[in-house]
């Protein structure tokens, strides 16, 4: 599953999904703890340009 970090709340982040209507992220889960993010991002290619 990959999210991008919107913002941290009071220590805890807000994850959002790439794609809003089929994402199951903060919006409806909720903030998350740090603790349960597992690696990070290495590279980035943004859309189209592949």
């Amino acid at each position: 599953m990959v999210k991008r970090i919107e913002s941290i709340e009071n220590g805890r982040l807000r994850l959002l999904g790439d794609q809003p209507e089929e994402s199951t992220d903060s919006r409806s889960l909720g903030c998350f703890d740090p603790k349960l993010v597992h690696g990070r991002v290495l590279a980035y290619v943004p859309r189209g340009s592949a």
